[in-house]
Formats: C-alpha cells, sequence, structure tokens
C-alpha cells in the first residue's frame, strides 16, 4: 500500500545528516527519502552513526523551552507521547530548529501523507485489529489522553509557544 511519498530534494536528509555530524557511508536517499543501501555491507558494518546530539527525545524536549511546562505530564502513551511533542515543536520552529533538515524530511501532515495503522481509517484499523495482535487502538487511545492533559494545561497556559495550528490533535497523533 502506498498513500504518498517524502517529497524532497535528493540527498537533503544525507546532507542534513552529514553537516550535524553524522557519518553515512554506503547508503543514498531515494526520491521518496529512504535510505537505500548501494553496495553490500559486512555483517555489524555500521553504515550511518547519529550522535546523541541529534537523538528527538523526551530528554531534549525537556531541555528546550517547552519542557517547563510539562511537570506532571502523565505520559499514558509512553515513549510515543514525547517525541510527537518534539516533533510538533522543531516544526514550529521551522528553520530556527536544529532538526529543521531532518522536518523538512518529514512527510507532510495530513490523511493520506503516511501510510503507517495509526493514521488508517477505523475501518481499516478494525480489519487490523482482527488480523494481527498490534495494539492500534489502545497507542491511539493513549495518545488521546496525553493530548487532552496538553490541550488543558501547557497549551492552555502559552497558546504562543503552542499554537493551536501546529498543536492540533491531528498533528499529535
Amino acid at each position: 500500500r502506498s498513500r504518498g511519498a517524502v517529497r524532497m530534494a535528493d540527498g537533503a536528509l544525507v546532507d542534513w545528516l552529514r553537516a550535524s555530524g553524522a557519518t553515512v557511508s554506503g547508503v543514498a536517499q531515494q526520491r521518496d527519502g529512504l535510505l537505500e543501501l548501494q553496495r553490500d555491507a559486512r555483517p555489524g558494518e555500521e553504515l550511518v552513526s547519529v550522535p546523541d546530539a541529534l537523538h528527538l527525545s523526551e530528554a531534549s524536549l525537556r531541555a528546550n523551552v517547552v519542557g517547563s511546562f510539562l511537570d506532571g505530564w502523565p505520559m499514558a502513551a509512553g515513549e510515543h507521547a514525547p517525541l510527537a511533542l518534539a516533533l510538533l515543536h522543531e516544526s514550529f520552529l521551522a528553520d530556527a530548529s536544529p532538526w529543521a533538515g531532518y522536518i523538512r524530511a518529514l512527510p507532510p501532515a495530513g490523511e493520506g501523507s503516511l501510510d503507517v495503522p495509526l493514521l488508517w481509517s477505523d475501518a481499516e484499523q478494525a480489519e487490523l485489529s482482527a488480523s494481527t495482535t498490534l495494539p492500534v487502538r489502545a497507542l491511539l487511545a493513549e495518545l488521546a489522553a496525553d493530548y487532552a492533559w496538553l490541550s488543558a494545561g501547557p497549551f492552555a497556559q502559552a497558546p504562543d509557544l503552542f499554537p493551536p495550528h501546529v498543536y492540533s490533535p491531528q498533528r499529535y497523533a
């Protein structure tokens, strides 16, 4: 199934990775944004190494201005919650973000932009749930609970930092 592709300049992600301190060898970026092996690789060979400073995580989120609003956040969706919020925040910062090159490499937000179960229709998710043990619906419920907490707390307290058009439920999930 394919509903859309990453639209970006060829090599832009690899260029950003290298410019940001990552090492990349033996792979090239394809038009769809994916990295593809360009030669045979030996077992255990390192093809891409991303320094810790480039990791988007709960720690990186709490280290920026957003972190001061997150005390007491229950994070029902576990590690997915801060990553979703970090991606939203960095996309809001646009070119001012140290992750701007990476954010530009991501598929655009919205219906049909990315083919992952979390973004499928209710009918498609029901079909998946009937045929596998993937906890898609449970994760969606956890993300909704996290978004409700964020919406009532930090988003309401600092609307200039968390504008609704960026920090919407659709973009968060």
